[in-house]
């Protein structure tokens, strides 16, 4: 009987060419089965971030945008109606606010950023001063008072329009 004290002092820890594969094929099968994982994980995080940009970000922004149009159209129209008196042009400045009525009731608490949903309060409050404004001048026309109309459209109307427009790009800008 042959003794081999290396043998017997190490105990048999060689492991075969089979064992050695295997260990290899399933060490690089884990690796790329977590690397898999962490793949999935980063694409469910951008798909989110594109879904929150096209859902929410694009939205809001297309809506603002219209109603940046329609209430630099308010503007125009009621200068319009001053200078003209045209029955037309009052027809056109009623539809532009009622769009932005319908526009203010859409986006209405649709902004969460502090900042947005403190403008978007601005352009709500305005957009009703503004209103008021036009009233008082529609009435100083149809009652001939030239002066008066003129009077309120430069001294307040057009600085609330400005206040408005002001307001709406810097949404559109953040946005």
């Amino acid at each position: 009987y042959v003794f081999n004290i290396e043998t017997e002092i190490k105990g048999d820890r060689s492991m075969s060419i089979k064992q050695k594969l295997f260990l290899s094929f399933g060490t690089i099968t884990l690796l790329l089965v977590a690397l898999t994982l962490y793949a999935v994980v980063q694409l469910s995080k951008v798909n989110d971030d594109y879904t929150f940009l096209v859902d929410d970000r694009a939205f809001k922004v297309i809506e603002a945008t219209t109603m940046q149009n329609a209430i630099s159209l308010q503007g125009l129209y009621i200068r319009s109606y001053v200078l003209r008196q045209s029955e037309e042009d009052l027809t056109k400045l009623e539809q532009q606010r009622n769009f932005i009525e319908q526009q203010i009731a859409l986006l209405d608490g649709k902004f969460v950023i502090p900042q947005m949903a403190e403008e978007f309060e601005k352009i709500k409050e305005n957009q009703q001063v503004y209103t008021e404004y036009v009233n008082a001048i529609i009435e100083a026309v149809k009652d001939n008072d030239m002066k008066c109309a003129l009077e309120i459209l430069f001294t307040t109307a057009v600085p609330t329009n400005q206040a408005l427009q002001q307001s709406i790009n810097t949404i559109v800008d953040v946005q």
